[in-house]
Order: C-alpha cells, then structure tokens, then sequence
C-alpha cells in the first residue's frame, strides 16, 4: 500500500513520491490539497523511525515498516489509513487534473505555434533543441515535446518543463553517434552531456528516442508537412538527476 501510495504520487507530480520531503501536495482551491491535508499526512507517516519496537502501532509510518523498525504494524487501523491517503491521492489527481486542463486550457498549443520555432530537418532540429536547453528557454523548448498536443496549455508544458529542469544547467551536448533508425519516423541519438546539478558538474552518456508525429502524437511520414519532430522530455533527462540522487 505504502508503495502504491509513492508510485502514484510520482506519476502525477512527475518528479516526486509522496514521501520524498520535496514532494509538493498544496492545491489551491482544493481540499485535500489544503496544506492541512494531504502535505500535512505527508509530514506525519514519513517522520524518522530510529529504534525498533515491537508495540502496535496506528500510525503507518513509512520509515518504520519498510525498514524494520516497526514491527507491530499489521493491523486494521494502519490499514485503513493506508486506504485513506489512497482516497485521498485520487481527489489530488482530480484536482490536479482539472487545474492543469481546464483553467490553463484556454491557450493550446497549436501547429502553427509549433512551426514558428522547430525546424521539420532532423539535423536543424538537434541543433536548436540543444541550443535552447544550454539557453533554459523552457518557454520554447516547449514546442519540442513529445506531447505538445491541442490537450495541453502552453502554460501547463513550460510549468513541466521547468520542474524537470530545476537545478539543472546545461553545458555542452557532443553527439557520440546517430544511433538507429528503425524507419523513417523513429529515431534514437546517443549523446554525451556535461551539465550542473545542485552546483555539481556531471557527465552522462544518454539515449534521445525522438519521432517524427502529428499535432495527435500519431507517427507520420517524414514527408507530411502536418508532422514535427519531437522527444520525451521526462524519459530522455529524468535520469540525470535519478542517477546522481541514488548516490
């Protein structure tokens, strides 16, 4: 449950579980986004647990059960609250869901916004995208994503991207190879990348998959002019700060 509860949470926040101390639960507007609702939970089940005790708990403490600390912890209160921060994730989700798609729906990205920045030329588009990152011009890399679709506002994109990025600064991009076409829609690039994060200069040897979609993310031909290139943002850049946070 408790693992569930955490895999949810980075599903929708995209960069954070419910238990990581940067984890973000406030909505506005909203009542189990209120900060004495679910952000207060949050601080309460994830409190240090140092000793091992064998007394029954009614608390499911996180750090307590998954590390052996608490030992007495199967019972149906526990239980229940589990189900209840679970509940609760659900109307979270709503509210985020209808706060990033309605209210900041009024401007979707269209295909003529995206033809104002990205270049249909595989090579010209590398080289703006790469560009663009080392510039942090999150406004536009925008145009650049795998899903800049008609469902989603300009705003609620950039304000992902800029979550993504933080405490990310791009230094250098060196193209290692091509990688695979498996056909004339689908790419793959690997790439050597220098870059800060947290003020630490790093550098990772990633895999861009990149494809050739229309305004629907439906794949097309490389010589329909209704088609651009584009990336999965989060899975192509996500692990440059997983890989050094797992250290």
């Amino acid at each position: 449950m408790l693992s569930i509860i955490d895999g949810i949470t980075n599903d929708i926040d995209h960069e954070f579980g419910f238990f990581t101390k940067h984890s973000d639960m406030i909505i506005e507007d909203s009542i189990v986004g209120h900060q004495t609702g679910l952000q207060a939970i949050q601080k309460i089940v994830n409190q240090a647990r140092k000793t091992t005790s064998l007394e029954q708990i009614k608390i499911p403490f996180r750090n307590g059960i998954l590390h052996g600390r608490d030992v007495n912890y199967g019972n149906k209160v526990v239980a229940a609250k589990c189900w209840n921060i679970l509940f609760a994730l659900r109307d979270w989700a709503k509210d985020n869901n209808k706060k990033n798609f309605t209210v900041e729906n009024r401007e979707p990205i269209t295909k003529k916004d995206i033809d104002s920045i990205v270049s249909n030329d595989f090579d010209i588009f590398i080289n703006n995208l790469f560009e663009k990152l080392k510039d942090n011009r999150n406004h536009e890399l925008v145009y650049f994503c795998k899903n800049p679709t008609n469902i989603y506002s300009k705003y609620h994109r950039m304000k992902e991207l800029g979550r993504l990025f933080k405490d990310i600064d791009f230094l250098n991009f060196k193209i290692i190879d091509g990688g695979v076409e498996y056909q004339n829609n689908l790419k793959s690039l690997n790439v050597d990348i220098t870059y800060k994060y947290l003020k630490k200069t790093l550098k990772k040897e990633i895999t861009l998959s990149l494809e050739y979609s229309d305004i629907d993310n439906k794949l097309v031909s490389t010589k329909n002019k209704n088609g651009h290139w584009k990336l999965d943002f989060l899975k192509s850049f996500s692990i440059l700060k997983n890989l050094e946070l797992a250290r």
